[in-house]
């Protein structure tokens, strides 16, 4: 805590917590919910406005031994009002002026309007202004200070360029100005005297900004790497490059991303233009919109058209078997919404829960849309008891296995029915029966992967065993 502090008040470095920023010499915990002592804090504590103080090497004065310090403000308040516990600061001209009991904060109010003896060493006196404390004040008040960068210490102390206390002579680099405005290693020795926690309050401050730039890092980088991904995407939808599509969509590419550089075509305008059918199935496969709009208003179908390269048809009937499926998706939408569908139970008594249906009918839309509406992988349906990942594993359905795995379904989960067999048999059984080098292989290999990840690679291990056995 910045400031004065009674030799029986509190004698702590934090006003709000340890960890957060460093905000005018108090610590504020971002999203901190108050606690009922905070809140009997706030009770005794006013905001005073119109005093001059000094607390960083922000502060630019005729010299730095002019400012007021923590001491002399909470002498006066204790000749005016009462014990006063401590003084915090939040330059240039407000301060935080903490009481020993609410009745004080509350007398204290009397004193809007009265006559400070000196608004710094050196000049006349100046009326002041009272007002009541609250903790949402303090602690927006604090955040708000923050955003004056150079309020707790300059720039070049952050980026190491000088030792907080060393004097290179020449203070920020303003030749000409008055003596002492910019002797830092001055003001720092006049920080550290009104502030004891000076040099825990510096680095937790520098942490704080560090946090906030490495945030400020990761979130570019991610924006560069979607935009990458993006990009591959469109040119693997051109160019009829399935792998491409596929690994720039589990990179996080969202298949309906205009391209503002060019009309607002889409990755399936691009698939469709260039006559690409397996680059088509897989974008609508993977939830595209066959419906979706560039800027002049034309469809994947009208782009399919124009490019001249769907001789037969096929691409145009793919993309109406795809509208239909939206359709249906819609309507089933609306019936979730109304509370008349539930994606976790079969429509007939006969058949499996929709999720199961659309895995063993490779609709992967349709998955991905009962996915998005709460589906549960882990439901069991069927005569023998399966997940949706047992089928699609027995299937040889590796996309398919792939997004119900990142959806949290286990390749060891045992069927309800049967023998109990886990997707993990199922996949290894269709290894035993296609070879080592088809779809099931590449299944198996993601289920062992993943149960791996999970610290489950001796399960793993002995459902292998188990099988080769």
């Amino acid at each position: 805590m910045s400031g004065f502090h009674t030799e029986d008040g509190y004698n702590g470095p934090s006003l709000f917590g340890q960890n957060g920023a460093i905000v005018g010499g108090v610590r504020n915990k971002l999203g901190h919910v108050a606690s009922e002592e905070e809140k009997q804090q706030a009770r005794r504590t006013v905001v005073v406005i119109g005093i001059k103080w000094l607390l960083s090497p922000g502060w630019r004065g005729d010299d730095y031994r002019d400012a007021v310090f923590p001491a002399e403000v909470a002498q006066w308040f204790e000749e005016q009002i009462g014990p006063v516990q401590a003084v915090h600061f939040k330059p240039p001209v407000q301060a935080w002026v903490e009481f020993n009991s609410a009745s004080n904060a509350t007398a204290a109010l009397n004193l809007n309007g009265a006559t400070y003896p000196r608004k710094c060493k050196h000049s006349p006196g100046g009326r002041i202004k009272v007002s009541r404390a609250t903790h949402t004040e303090l602690v927006r008040g604090a955040k708000d200070h923050l955003r004056s960068y150079h309020v707790l210490i300059p720039e070049k102390f952050l980026k190491g360029e000088v030792e907080p206390g060393a004097h290179d002579g020449a203070g920020d680099g303003r030749a000409g100005e008055k003596e002492g405005e910019d002797d830092e290693a001055k003001v720092i020795a006049a920080l550290r005297e009104s502030n004891p926690y000076f040099d825990q309050d510096m680095a937790l401050y520098e942490e704080h900004h560090r946090e906030k730039l490495r945030a400020e890092f990761d979130r570019l980088a991610r924006e560069r790497s979607e935009l990458e991904e993006v990009k591959r995407l469109y040119r693997g939808a051109s160019a009829g490059d399935v792998d491409a599509i596929e690994s720039a969509i589990w990179a996080g590419a969202d298949t309906d991303t205009a391209n503002p550089l060019d009309g607002g075509r889409t990755a399936l305008h691009y698939a469709c233009l260039a006559g690409e059918r397996a680059a088509a199935q897989v974008l609508v496969e993977h939830g595209a919109n066959p419906s979706a709009l560039d800027a002049l208003g034309f469809t994947p179908a009208d782009a399919l058209k124009s490019g001249e390269k769907d001789p037969r048809g096929e691409i145009a009937g793919d993309l109406e078997l795809a509208r239909a499926a939206h359709a249906h998706m819609a309507s089933l939408a609306m019936k979730i919404n109304a509370g008349t569908y539930d994606v976790d139970e079969p429509d007939a008594p006969d058949s499996m829960p929709p999720l199961h249906e659309a895995v063993a009918a490779r609709k992967g839309a349709l998955t991905r849309f009962l996915l998005a509406q709460g589906a549960s992988v882990e439901k069991t349906g069927g005569s023998d008891g399966d997940t949706p990942l047992h089928i699609a594993a027995r299937t040889g359905q590796e996309r398919m296995c792939r997004l119900l795995v990142l959806r949290g379904a286990a390749p060891d989960a045992p069927a309800a029915g049967g023998d109990g067999s886990t997707p993990l048999h199922e996949a290894l059984r269709g290894v035993k029966r296609n070879g080592s080098k088809g779809a099931h292989a590449k299944i198996a290999k993601l289920f062992m992967d993943e149960m791996k990840r999970l610290g489950r690679g001796a399960e793993a291990a002995a459902i292998i065993a188990g099988t080769r056995s």
